[in-house]
Protein backbone atom coordinates (compact mmCIF):
# COMPACT_ATOMS: atom_id res chain seq x y z
CA UNK A 1 0.00 0.00 0.00
CA UNK A 2 2.99 2.43 0.62
CA UNK A 3 4.26 1.88 -2.43
CA UNK A 4 0.95 2.88 -3.89
CA UNK A 5 0.96 5.63 -2.39
CA UNK A 6 4.25 7.12 -3.38
CA UNK A 7 3.51 6.15 -6.86
CA UNK A 8 0.33 8.31 -6.59
CA UNK A 9 2.12 11.66 -4.78
CA UNK A 10 4.80 11.08 -7.53
CA UNK A 11 2.49 11.46 -10.58
CA UNK A 12 0.25 13.66 -9.25
CA UNK A 13 0.52 15.60 -12.66
CA UNK A 14 -0.87 13.12 -15.02
CA UNK A 15 -4.29 12.49 -12.93
CA UNK A 16 -5.29 15.85 -12.99
CA UNK A 17 -6.25 15.53 -16.72
CA UNK A 18 -7.98 12.93 -16.51
CA UNK A 19 -11.50 12.95 -17.10
CA UNK A 20 -13.51 11.63 -14.46
CA UNK A 21 -16.00 8.44 -14.90
CA UNK A 22 -19.67 9.48 -16.22
CA UNK A 23 -21.84 10.26 -12.93
CA UNK A 24 -18.97 10.59 -10.80
CA UNK A 25 -19.42 14.14 -10.20
CA UNK A 26 -22.99 13.91 -9.48
CA UNK A 27 -22.64 10.98 -7.07
CA UNK A 28 -19.94 13.27 -5.11
CA UNK A 29 -22.39 16.34 -5.01
CA UNK A 30 -25.11 13.65 -3.78
CA UNK A 31 -22.73 12.67 -0.75
CA UNK A 32 -21.76 16.24 0.12
CA UNK A 33 -25.73 17.24 0.28
CA UNK A 34 -26.51 14.04 2.42
CA UNK A 35 -23.49 14.92 5.15
CA UNK A 36 -24.69 18.88 5.16
CA UNK A 37 -28.26 17.28 5.71
CA UNK A 38 -26.85 15.00 8.61
CA UNK A 39 -25.04 17.95 9.56
CA UNK A 40 -28.11 20.11 10.01
CA UNK A 41 -30.08 17.39 11.57
CA UNK A 42 -27.62 17.21 14.54
CA UNK A 43 -27.53 21.04 14.64
CA UNK A 44 -31.49 21.22 14.93
CA UNK A 45 -31.10 18.21 17.61
CA UNK A 46 -28.63 20.24 19.96
CA UNK A 47 -30.64 23.77 19.47
CA UNK A 48 -33.35 21.86 20.56
CA UNK A 49 -31.98 19.99 23.24
CA UNK A 50 -30.18 23.63 24.22
CA UNK A 51 -33.95 25.11 24.55
CA UNK A 52 -35.35 22.52 26.56
CA UNK A 53 -32.66 22.70 29.32
CA UNK A 54 -32.45 26.68 29.42
CA UNK A 55 -36.41 26.22 29.86
CA UNK A 56 -36.43 23.40 32.17
CA UNK A 57 -33.44 25.25 34.58
CA UNK A 58 -35.67 28.71 34.56
CA UNK A 59 -38.55 26.98 35.21
CA UNK A 60 -37.11 24.66 38.26
CA UNK A 61 -35.11 28.07 39.10
CA UNK A 62 -38.22 30.21 39.25
CA UNK A 63 -39.81 27.33 41.58
CA UNK A 64 -36.83 27.49 43.84
CA UNK A 65 -36.75 31.62 44.29
CA UNK A 66 -40.23 32.33 44.16
CA UNK A 67 -41.15 33.30 47.62
CA UNK A 68 -44.80 32.24 47.58
CA UNK A 69 -44.41 28.48 46.07
CA UNK A 70 -41.31 27.92 48.26
CA UNK A 71 -43.20 26.24 51.45
CA UNK A 72 -45.06 24.36 48.97
CA UNK A 73 -42.78 23.00 47.31
CA UNK A 74 -40.54 22.36 49.67
CA UNK A 75 -43.12 20.45 51.65
CA UNK A 76 -43.92 18.18 48.47
CA UNK A 77 -40.40 17.96 47.81
CA UNK A 78 -38.88 17.05 51.48
CA UNK A 79 -42.20 16.16 53.35
CA UNK A 80 -43.32 17.52 56.49
CA UNK A 81 -40.36 17.47 58.25
CA UNK A 82 -39.97 21.11 57.30
CA UNK A 83 -43.03 21.99 59.14
CA UNK A 84 -42.32 20.04 61.40
CA UNK A 85 -39.38 22.34 62.55
CA UNK A 86 -41.10 25.62 62.24
CA UNK A 87 -43.28 24.04 64.57
CA UNK A 88 -40.81 23.29 67.39
CA UNK A 89 -38.82 26.62 66.37
CA UNK A 90 -42.03 28.56 67.13
CA UNK A 91 -42.98 26.35 70.30
CA UNK A 92 -39.49 26.97 71.83
CA UNK A 93 -39.65 30.78 70.84
CA UNK A 94 -42.99 31.39 72.86
CA UNK A 95 -42.62 29.16 75.87
CA UNK A 96 -39.22 31.44 76.36
CA UNK A 97 -41.43 34.57 75.80
CA UNK A 98 -44.05 33.71 77.94
CA UNK A 99 -41.61 32.64 80.63
CA UNK A 100 -39.90 35.96 80.85
CA UNK A 101 -43.57 37.82 80.82
CA UNK A 102 -44.39 35.34 83.56
CA UNK A 103 -41.35 35.95 85.86
CA UNK A 104 -41.78 39.19 85.25
CA UNK A 105 -45.65 39.05 86.54
CA UNK A 106 -44.48 37.37 89.71
CA UNK A 107 -42.25 39.89 90.82
CA UNK A 108 -44.57 42.33 90.39
CA UNK A 109 -47.46 40.17 91.93
CA UNK A 110 -45.22 39.28 94.96
CA UNK A 111 -44.74 43.38 95.70
CA UNK A 112 -48.01 44.35 95.10
CA UNK A 113 -51.11 41.74 94.85
CA UNK A 114 -50.22 38.38 95.56
CA UNK A 115 -53.30 36.38 94.83
CA UNK A 116 -52.86 37.03 91.42
CA UNK A 117 -50.18 34.93 91.40
CA UNK A 118 -52.79 31.83 91.58
CA UNK A 119 -54.95 33.13 88.51
CA UNK A 120 -52.23 33.53 86.42
CA UNK A 121 -51.31 29.76 87.06
CA UNK A 122 -55.16 28.97 86.36
CA UNK A 123 -55.26 30.88 83.17
CA UNK A 124 -51.66 29.85 81.71
CA UNK A 125 -52.91 26.03 82.71
CA UNK A 126 -55.93 26.21 80.67
CA UNK A 127 -54.27 27.83 77.59
CA UNK A 128 -51.66 25.17 77.97
CA UNK A 129 -54.36 22.67 77.88
CA UNK A 130 -55.87 24.29 74.66
CA UNK A 131 -52.27 24.00 73.34
CA UNK A 132 -52.54 20.17 74.04
CA UNK A 133 -55.48 19.69 72.43
CA UNK A 134 -54.53 21.50 69.94
CA UNK A 135 -51.25 19.40 69.16
CA UNK A 136 -53.60 16.70 69.26
CA UNK A 137 -55.50 17.78 66.46
CA UNK A 138 -52.13 18.52 64.69
CA UNK A 139 -51.30 14.81 64.15
CA UNK A 140 -55.23 14.09 63.36
CA UNK A 141 -55.51 17.03 60.71
CA UNK A 142 -54.95 16.60 56.97
CA UNK A 143 -54.72 20.50 56.91
CA UNK A 144 -52.05 21.27 59.44
CA UNK A 145 -51.92 24.51 58.19
CA UNK A 146 -55.07 25.82 60.11
CA UNK A 147 -53.94 23.95 62.83
CA UNK A 148 -50.20 25.67 63.11
CA UNK A 149 -52.49 29.13 62.61
CA UNK A 150 -54.58 28.39 65.64
CA UNK A 151 -51.55 27.83 68.13
CA UNK A 152 -49.86 30.67 66.75
CA UNK A 153 -53.16 32.55 67.62
CA UNK A 154 -53.26 30.63 70.96
CA UNK A 155 -49.61 31.69 72.14
CA UNK A 156 -50.65 35.27 71.07
CA UNK A 157 -53.87 35.10 73.42
CA UNK A 158 -51.40 34.29 76.13
CA UNK A 159 -48.44 36.76 75.15
CA UNK A 160 -51.18 39.50 74.91
CA UNK A 161 -52.86 38.11 78.82
CA UNK A 162 -49.74 38.13 80.68
CA UNK A 163 -49.11 41.52 78.95
CA UNK A 164 -52.41 42.65 80.09
CA UNK A 165 -51.75 41.35 83.36
CA UNK A 166 -48.41 43.24 83.57
CA UNK A 167 -49.51 46.51 83.12
CA UNK A 168 -52.70 45.97 85.39
CA UNK A 169 -49.64 44.81 87.87
CA UNK A 170 -47.61 47.85 87.55
CA UNK A 171 -50.60 51.03 87.24
CA UNK A 172 -51.73 48.90 90.55
CA UNK A 173 -47.94 49.13 91.93
CA UNK A 174 -47.83 53.34 90.70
Amino acid sequence: MEGFNQYIKASRGLFNNLELPQGHEDRFTAKLKQRNRLHLYRIAVSAAATVVLILSLTGVLGVIYNQEQLPEFASYVFGNSNSNDVLVEMDSYYHSQLLRKYRTIEQLALSSDPSVRSEVISMMAELEREKQQLEGELKQNPRKDYVVEAMLQNYQVRMAALQRIQESLSDSKR
